[in-house]
């Protein structure tokens, strides 16, 4: 075959392995990223306009070299307008500078927030501090006074100028587009509403808004066939839309029940953790099975929330890390902490750090250890650990590696070692008698080997159980080879017994000369032998 047809047949072989894994790859982390994204568009929304229920709007007349993203409107409870806010993500020295304003219908800029920044870090970064965003707060939403009223950053011009261009950008829409007439604002009373949705959860992701709804999924049950129901949570777990897209329930009956959109209707803005429908009369399977549908979603919400962990770096915080059903990483955040400016802080400040564990499974997901935050990189890790043990218990899945052994019968021992020790212990199963070799395998007898060497660990023989004994020193025998531990050895004791006293016996004497005369005395046993 000629050689660079040859090659070009390589080329093509590698590039379609290569595009399959990238688009397998993009599969895999296109939901959780689409996830994080909408926390922190919810983040910046709650911020720039707490307490409210937003609605994405589209703009209007915007010119093509505009930097304007997206518009929500934000209502109160009863419906009434509140304000806007508006995105937009203009240049700065070292890229995009994602940045959310609010503008009330009074006509003030209410707050602004900026999402994650690649500016230089003491300098364009700076538009991040809440020192320069605070200089917004309640100052008139005029596009034509705004520079008189906030300076740019000295030694980051660049950087707060396209900021304060493009807030001067959403500023000309509010006022023309919108029809905000501008006015100064309070800004105490801005900061106290702000501070009073936080302390009530409102805007933060605890409070009883429905801000906006996420993709909706599928959960598949049986009523009197097979069907699935398609249910929409918003980010605080309540029901924007429960619907069944296909069925085969009977008419007259199921079937009926479906098609009563009341039915459904009645379910949104419910906290899925509390969702039911009342069952129906005729329609007993079918309504048994949208409760199902409700019960997996309220599952499957719960194990998607972030839970805590405890860790110690240079000093304690939390580490919130969040799953999915699969164990895959939606999203992992640390919401305060006191490490150290320049070393710690700086690792926690990186938010690719985090994003780059979005879509890793937590069973052997790690960050880089950096240098100068080592601390601060284990305890981040130590996090990681705790989640991926929880989330295995959780899912059934047992820590550690699994060594078949036979006692009375077989069982599995499960040992996890780190560092030669035993990390974690457990047989989930056994048919060893009750009292005597079941007890050896009791966890609270196993974890009482929680922290021993692998090279030196033994088990007592118990009486009656000398089997099950057997069996699981056998397991820590196996454990250690799997893990290249060379186990010690006990010197042996040799008992060194007495020599046995040896009977006295006397011979015949036979009188010889030699150089003189002397007697030889010899024994004799029966068969002649001396």
């Amino acid at each position: 075959m000629n050689p660079i047809l040859k090659l070009g047949i390589r080329l093509l072989i590698f590039c379609l392995f290569a595009s399959l894994a990238l688009a397998l790859t993009n599969e895999v982390t296109k939901g959780p990223i689409e996830q994080q994204k909408l926390a922190a568009k919810m983040e910046a929304l709650s911020k720039v306009m707490p307490m409210s229920n937003y609605e994405q709007i589209t703009y209007n007349n915007l010119p093509d070299s505009s930097n304007l993203d997206e518009i929500f409107k934000a209502t109160n409870a009863d419906g009434s307008v509140k304000g806007y806010a508006l995105s937009a993500s203009p240049n700065g020295y070292g890229g995009e500078i994602p940045l959310t304003v609010g503008v009330s219908e009074e006509g003030y800029i209410t707050q602004v927030y900026v999402g994650s920044l690649s500016e230089t870090k003491g300098l364009g970064s700076r538009v991040g501090d809440d020192e320069f965003m605070d200089r917004f707060i309640g100052v008139e939403a005029n596009p034509d006074t705004l520079k008189d009223n906030v300076d740019t950053i000295s030694g980051a011009t660049i950087s707060s100028g396209a900021f304060l261009n493009a807030t001067q950008e959403i500023l000309n829409y509010t006022r023309d587009e919108l029809g905000i007439e501008p006015h100064a604002g309070n800004k105490d009373a801005i900061l106290a509403e702000y501070a009073a949705s936080k302390a009530s959860g409102e805007g933060s992701g605890e409070g009883e808004s429905a801000p906006i709804a996420a993709e909706s999924k599928s959960y598949a049950v049986k009523g009197f066939a097979d069907f699935k129901v398609d249910v929409a949570l918003d980010a605080d777990g309540n029901i924007v839309s429960v619907t069944v897209p296909e069925h085969a329930e009977t008419e007259g009956f199921g079937a009926d029940l479906i098609a009563d959109t009341a039915v459904f209707d009645a379910l949104v803005g419910k906290n899925i953790a509390e969702a039911q429908i009342d069952v129906r009369t005729g329609a007993t399977l079918t309504s048994n099975a949208i409760n199902d549908a409700l019960s997996q979603a309220a599952a499957s919400y719960a194990a998607s929330q972030p839970v805590s962990y405890a860790v110690k770096g240079f000093a304690d915080f939390n580490v919130l890390v969040a799953l999915d059903e699969a164990g895959n990483i939606t999203s992992v955040s640390i919401p305060e902490h006191n490490e150290t400016e320049g070393f710690g802080a700086d690792l926690i400040a990186d938010t690719a750090v985090f994003e780059a564990l979005v879509g890793q499974n937590i069973a052997d997901a790690k960050i880089d250890v950096r240098a100068g935050a080592t601390l601060t990189s284990n305890a981040i890790n130590d996090a990681l650990s705790q989640a991926a043990k929880a989330w295995a218990a959780g899912a059934g899945i047992v820590a550690g590696d699994p060594y078949t052994v036979k006692g009375q019968s077989k069982f599995t021992v499960y040992i996890e070692a780190e560092d030669g020790k035993i990390a974690s212990i457990s047989v989930p199963s056994h048919e060893e008698t009750p009292g005597l070799g079941a007890v050896l395998l009791e966890q609270e007898k196993l974890d009482a080997y929680v922290g021993q060497n692998l090279a030196d660990v033994n088990v007592d023989i118990v009486s009656g159980s000398t089997l099950t004994s057997n069996a699981l020193q056998s397991a820590f025998e196996m454990a250690a080879m799997a893990n290249g531990i060379v186990r010690t050895q006990p010197e042996p004791v040799i008992e060194e017994l007495p020599e046995p006293e040896k009977e006295a016996t006397v011979g015949k004497s036979y009188a010889v000369k030699g150089f003189a005369d002397f007697n030889v005395e010899i024994e004799l046993d029966e068969e002649g032998k001396i």
